[in-house]
């Protein structure tokens, strides 16, 4: 109990998501094994269903400041949609054999191909078509298969996709008025489905004669049909730092501890900052979603796009004041705004190696409520259309 407490508070901090649809899908498991299971069986379920509710109520305990803030304030609702049916048959273009046969049908699937991963391959779907078949009797395997639908439904998201189209309203739409578990990705849920297909694997060849050849065969078959068509390197993120950071030049034009505006990619200047061992503060931050009064500031709506706001000069420099900015750097696409910048904060900046710098010091001023500006206007249509 203790173990799987650190374990479920070093998952929800690397990824509340994932969190939140382990924590759910696994409830639902649960209650699936205790409804199927024998009188004898149940008892002993029923004790580790209270040791794992105890170790999410200290997680709970250790997690509560992030658990108060998702409930008193909620997150932005996002609507993402599910896996398209024939994905789990038909290979996409991350995939190494198939993928282009099929590239003209998977290309209308929803989302992106690179979240697109509900493929199966023909060697897993015999096993699994022979396995519901020869192995039906056996509570296990119904427990398995039964696990398996319902991830299936979940993959599949709030609306049936086929051949690109949309079709009928699924199960998984009365989940979107649930808080948390509402901005799961349904895609994403191929990683349970995947896990129990592979319990499933283990379970089929340990009930077949031993080393069968046929069965091992198609086993070794399944990562071959799985296997990538892109290098390894390209599973990694990567972020262009620019060289004023990189070269440590930063340093000769920024004080430790200086607060700086960094326009660039978003999360970008989160790396550039750990990169230089945080050298200075920085105004903005990918931190996941943001606090409603944020969201509600035409400011900082705008800065967090990488786009410069539109508001008045003195609106903006009793931002900067009361934020304590002294520097603004613009690196990469955000250099191309530099005029607009400039007009709004009535500065020339300086280029420095890669990288434009505006030196805000002379901006020090009255802060907003001493201009009479004390709250800053809301995001208007346009700006929330953008």
């Amino acid at each position: 109990m203790v173990l799987l407490t650190f374990l479920l508070v070093g998952q929800f901090l690397i990824s509340s998501e994932v969190f939140a649809t382990m924590a759910v899908l696994g409830a639902f498991v649960l209650a699936i094994a205790l409804g199927r299971a024998r009188p004898e069986q149940r008892a002993s379920l029923l004790a580790t269903t209270g040791l794992i509710g105890l170790a999410f109520v200290l997680t709970a305990v250790i997690l509560s400041p992030y658990l108060y803030y998702v409930f008193a304030f909620g997150l932005p609702r996002r609507r993402l949609e599910g896996s398209d049916l024939l994905s789990f048959v038909l290979p996409t273009t991350r995939t190494l054999i198939g993928s282009r046969l099929f590239a003209h049908t998977t290309s209308r699937f929803p989302g992106t191909p690179a979240e697109s991963t509900a493929y199966l391959g023909p060697p897993l779907l015999v096993v699994l078509v022979h396995f519901a078949v020869t192995q039906w009797r056996r509570p296990i395997a119904r427990l398995l298969l039964a696990c398996l639908a319902l991830v299936f439904l979940a993959t599949l998201g709030p609306t049936l996709y086929v051949n690109g189209r949309s079709a009928i309203a699924l199960p998984w739409k009365a989940v979107e008025a649930l808080p948390v578990i509402n901005n799961a990705a349904p895609r994403r849920f191929t990683m349970y489905f995947f896990l129990l297909v592979a319990i499933i694997l283990a379970i089929w060849l340990s009930s077949g004669q031993p080393r069968a050849p046929a069965r091992w065969g198609l086993a070794l078959l399944a990562p071959v049909f799985l296997f990538p068509s892109f290098v390894p390197n390209d599973l990694h993120g990567y972020v262009n730092i620019p060289e004023f950071f990189r070269t440590e030049t930063y340093t000769r034009y920024l004080s430790p501890g200086e607060n700086v505006l960094i326009l660039l990619k978003p999360s970008a200047d989160m790396v550039i900052q750990g990169k230089t061992d945080f050298y200075f503060r920085m105004v903005l931050g990918y931190t996941g979603p943001r606090p409603p009064v944020y969201r509600r500031s035409i400011i900082l709506r705008f800065l967090y796009r990488g786009w410069v706001p539109e508001v008045t000069r003195e609106l903006f420099g009793a931002f900067l004041a009361t934020h304590d900015v002294s520097a603004i750097v613009l690196a990469g696409r955000a250099r191309q705004r530099a005029s607009e910048l400039g007009d709004l904060l009535d500065l020339q900046p300086v280029q420095i190696e890669d990288v434009l710098l505006y030196r805000l010091r002379q901006l020090r001023g009255p802060s907003r409520s001493q201009l009479g500006l004390a709250s800053e206007p809301t995001v208007p249509a346009s700006a929330q259309s953008r």
